[in-house]
């Protein structure tokens, strides 16, 4: 199993759906600190996952935000990876979001196309 983790900015509305393949560590309608993203992203305990969501669009990581999460900045644009893994388990690399936002159809895309059988989006709000 091909699995990643991806740090965005989480944008949504009303109402939850659910996106393919993704699960998110809070309930719909919930926000995500950046505490509480960064104690997930060095633990290698399990967390609740949830299937429903009620983000539509993700919007990508500042400097400052990736500074803050990663101690580091990625390069690159669009889903990087961090150079990170979550608890330092290689088999859960720690992606982010830069330099542009995406919607989830273009999530979605980009899951299949680098065929990932799992995500855990963390959706958070700084």
């Amino acid at each position: 199993m091909k699995k990643m983790i991806l740090v965005a900015h989480g944008n949504g509305g009303e109402g939850t759906f659910s996106i393919p393949k993704v699960k998110t560590i809070t309930p719909a309608g919930k926000s995500l600190s950046f505490a509480d993203a960064i104690k997930y992203m060095n633990s290698s305990n399990p967390y609740p996952e949830y299937s429903s969501t009620s983000f539509y669009e993700f919007g990508k990581l500042s400097d400052l935000d990736c500074k803050a999460l990663f101690s580091k900045v990625p390069s690159g644009k669009g889903i990087v990876p961090t150079g990170k893994c979550r608890g330092n388990d290689p088999t859960l690399p720690i992606f982010c979001l830069r330099g542009e936002d995406i919607t989830v159809v273009q999530l979605e895309a980009y899951i299949n196309k680098h065929q990932y059988t799992s995500v855990v989006l963390l959706a958070c709000r700084s």
